[in-house]
Parts: structure tokens; C-alpha cells; sequence
């Protein structure tokens, strides 16, 4: 695995970022050139528990002023308040996205709770380990690491197998049009999950483990919240 932090600019221009390839009606993802860009491996699993500094994780930890990057309690907070203030003048276009949001509000919690709790451990997690943020060798097609350090702190290895799962198990990107015609693929699924327990068995609790398939939703709802929660207060992070 090579560490991200290392890669120059020079080193970049033989890799390749997933978003660069293309997906769509295919049963793997190719590059414009025809390189296979499917081999999102253990390594990349390895990765985002590996990019981490200790010392970065311990310190913000103890940080009185330290917030968790996911946590879908302030999130269903954050779409709430913006509901109710309705700075865009949009909630009433959006009333049966709302609506959908509160019928699964539940899924919040599930992993939320337990870790307020303790019953989940707090461990070094990316917090935004979507496939967009994965290099690729432009040659191999293999993934080479994790990128995008700026959201790594203290959270869930869930969250991060979660977005693995959102992002990684459909042949489509999601910023590719209407949502209707996203799946999910579960030969994919299978693939992403034998790589990430493969690596990740050694230190997951069966608390952990028990919540996995469950990663995959809480994530979908959590990333739905907040892009609702921009499009009710006018577009000002999504673009």
C-alpha cells in the first residue's frame, strides 16, 4: 500500500481516480482506454484503517472542540432545522423526499447509538471512503490507495464499509443522472465484502461484525440526508 501522503504531483499522472472510469452497462468498469478499474482488493480495506497517523487519532480524540465527521444524529438535526427555515424557498418541492427521510430516520441510530454507548469501539476511520476516493494504477488497474485524508479522525470502520458499499456495488457513479436506475449488484457486494472482512476480521468485535450488511443503508440514508438538507438550504456545498 502506498501511503497518499507520499505521492507527488509528478508521481500522480501514472494513476487514475475511479471517477475517471466508466461503468455504465458494463459488467466491469473500464477506462477510457480499456484498462480494468474494478480491482478495488483488500489492500484498499488495508488502507483506510492504515493512512492514519496514532498520534493524529489520539489527539482528536481528547480535543474538547473535536466533532465526529459522520454522525447522523446532527445530520437529522441539521435537515430539520433547515426545513423549518426554508432559506431557499424549496420544502415545499421536496415534501415527498422529507417524508421518506422521516419513515427511515430509524436507521439513524443503529449505528449511531451504539456508539455513543461504547458497545461500538471508537477507531481511526477515512469517514469518507467512497470509491471516488481510491487510486488506481493507470497500467495494472490496481487499486494503489486511499486518497482524501482531510476527513480521517476518530468514527466506525461501519461508515467506512458502508460508503464502500454504497459507492462500490453499482455500475453506475452517483452523480450519473436519475437514481431510479441505480442497483445494486450483489456479486459486487460479495467481492467488496470477502476483500474488506479478509483484512478487517483481525480487529472487528463481533459487535462490529454484526452491523456490517447494515453499513451499507445507514450510509445511503446518511449521504441523503445531507444532500437534501443542501438542496433545502439552496445548493451551497453540492454543486
Amino acid at each position: 500500500m502506498v501511503p497518499a501522503a507520499i505521492l507527488s504531483r509528478s508521481s500522480c499522472s501514472r494513476f487514475r481516480r475511479a471517477a475517471d472510469c466508466s461503468a455504465a452497462g458494463a459488467s466491469r468498469a473500464v477506462s477510457p482506454e480499456g484498462r480494468d478499474c474494478t480491482n478495488v482488493s483488500a489492500s484498499v480495506s488495508r488502507g483506510i484503517v492504515s493512512s492514519a497517523v496514532e498520534s493524529v487519532f489520539h489527539a482528536a480524540a481528547k480535543s474538547p472542540d473535536w466533532k465526529p465527521a459522520i454522525c447522523s444524529r446532527i445530520s437529522l438535526k441539521s435537515l430539520r432545522d433547515a426545513a423549518v427555515r426554508n432559506p431557499a424557498g424549496r420544502v415545499a418541492h421536496a415534501r415527498d423526499e422529507l417524508a421518506r427521510m422521516t419513515r427511515h430516520e430509524g436507521l439513524a441510530g443503529l449505528i449511531q447509538q451504539p456508539l455513543d454507548a461504547g458497545v461500538l469501539p471508537l477507531r481511526i476511520a477515512h469517514n469518507d471512503a467512497k470509491i471516488a476516493n481510491v487510486l488506481f494504477d493507470a497500467d495494472s488497474g490496481k487499486a494503489i490507495c486511499v486518497v482524501d485524508l482531510d476527513t480521517v479522525m476518530p468514527g466506525s470502520p461501519l461508515h467506512d464499509f458502508g460508503d464502500m458499499m454504497r459507492s462500490m456495488t453499482s455500475h453506475r457513479r452517483e452523480d450519473q443522472g436519475d437514481s431510479a436506475e441505480a442497483s445494486l449488484d450483489l456479486a459486487l457486494f460479495e467481492a467488496r465484502a470477502d476483500g474488506y472482512g479478509g483484512e478487517a476480521r483481525s480487529f472487528l468485535t463481533p459487535a462490529e461484525t454484526a452491523l456490517l450488511t447494515t453499513a451499507g443503508r445507514v450510509i445511503t440514508f446518511e449521504q441523503g440526508v445531507r444532500f437534501l438538507t443542501d438542496y433545502l438550504l439552496g445548493d451551497v456545498y453540492y454543486r
